[in-house]
């Protein structure tokens, strides 16, 4: 099933530029199929943090800002991202941390308009379970997040730089697509249906040899 499922997600790279039909018929269900809030709960060792959040971001051509007055402006900065310095859009991806599997992506939103608390906090908190935890880097600040200075023992500051690590790694894999590495030169609209298949790519591939490294926490 999963080498099936592997080989329809490849497929609908080369389907993407052919058929509007394809965004639906295979990304949308795959997509369902594949990234589940509820899989978190795997491998649960009632643990208060089940997941990682961090944002992703990623280039797109500059939007124009219309003016009835003034015209067209060069530039519109709410899609202003501040990791590249240039136009973008903006994810949100939950990591389970037991066992490395995409589990929430949000998204896409301008990247000036929407920094990675913002996301979190309307998308994500509304999610959680009354007591549950998110990890989380220095960036966030809320009552359910555990920043990276949030440790009683040397060990547990060891696990959770480890699920930052992995965390990050799977962003950059994600990132080996070049639809997502470089400058997107398409419809802006069209940009999630990449996104969202290089997420189910990495969670069949994950499915099918295990997690980029083992995190214990």
């Amino acid at each position: 099933m999963i080498s099936l499922l592997l080989v329809l997600s490849l497929a609908y790279q080369t389907f993407l530029y052919t058929s509007f039909f394809s965004y639906h018929s295979i990304c949308i269900p795959l997509f369902v199929l594949q990234i589940k809030w509820e899989n978190r709960l795997r491998k649960d060792k009632g643990r208060s943090c089940l997941t990682y959040h961090d944002g992703v971001d990623c280039r797109i051509n500059s939007p124009k800002k219309k003016n009835k007055n003034k015209g067209n402006y060069p530039f519109d900065e709410c899609w202003y991202g501040h990791k590249f310095k240039k136009a973008g859009l903006r994810y949100g991806i939950a990591t389970c941390i037991q066992t490395g599997e995409i589990v929430l992506v949000q998204g896409p939103f301008p990247a000036g308009a929407w920094p990675d608390q913002k996301i979190y906090t309307q998308h994500v908190v509304p999610k959680l379970r009354p007591g549950e935890k998110v990890e989380a880097d220095r960036g966030y600040r809320h009552p359910t997040i555990r920043r990276p200075e949030n440790f009683y023992c040397r060990s547990e500051k060891k696990a959770k730089g480890a699920a930052a690590g992995r965390h990050e790694t799977i962003n950059g894999r994600l990132k080996n697509f070049a639809s997502l590495d470089d400058r997107f030169r398409h419809k802006r609209h069209d940009h999630k249906y990449y996104f969202y298949t290089a997420c189910i790519m990495y969670n069949l591939m994950h499915r099918q040899y295990g997690p980029t490294f083992d995190v214990y926490y």
